[in-house]
């Protein structure tokens, strides 16, 4: 099955991968640049045209699967990414694709053994894992590190660290609550 793989940003890198050959159809970036700076939905419709056009050449794509960015270093590059991001799920959504989020330093261990790599540690381990292509930027090369996880089978299933500290938190306020409510008995 074709996997769609997406590093969400203004210069949005995506991959094509074949999950059970780790054959790469297609791979880049699209600069999702608008004649207006001052309109900051103006590329929201540049991108469903990017992912309807690579749905076109492509067709049978079977999965979309997105770096999922738990916080930005700024709130406007936060909004930023979740007007995109929404853009990316409601398009898988009217595919009928299904869609998941692999979290950044999940991602960056997976491929450098460090969930805290730097860009260039990143585009270094992509470089050794692709040597056949040549990487455009950082955002083609965190395309590239989410199909590794494809290809490699990493389990989209599995609980994600973000899920484990929610989990972890109920956990602690739950006994919180119990202490307080034995405390009042």
């Amino acid at each position: 099955m074709k996997v769609l793989t997406i590093d969400i940003s203004a210069h949005f890198g995506f991959s094509l991968v074949d999950d059970q050959t780790g054959q790469i159809f297609d791979s880049g970036t699209w600069e999702l640049k608008t004649p207006s700076k001052a309109d900051k939905y103006a590329k929201l419709p540049v991108l469903r045209e990017c992912l309807n056009q690579l749905y076109a050449q492509h067709g049978d794509i079977g999965r979309v699967v997105y770096e999922d960015v738990e916080f930005s270093t700024t709130q406007l590059a936060h909004a930023s990414y979740s007007r995109l991001l929404a853009v990316c799920l409601l398009w898988a959504i009217d595919t009928k694709l299904p869609y998941s989020g692999i979290e950044v330093a999940a991602i960056k261990k997976h491929v450098t053994g460090a969930g805290n790599a730097d860009k260039e540690a990143v585009m270094a381990a992509m470089r050794v894992r692709y040597p056949q292509i040549t990487l455009i930027d950082d955002n083609h090369a965190d395309a590239l590190a989410i199909c590794a996880c494809v290809t490699d089978k990493f389990d989209l299933a599995a609980p994600t660290l973000k899920a484990m500290r929610k989990q972890a938190k109920r956990v602690k306020s739950a006994k919180k609550n119990a202490k307080a409510a034995l405390a009042v008995a």
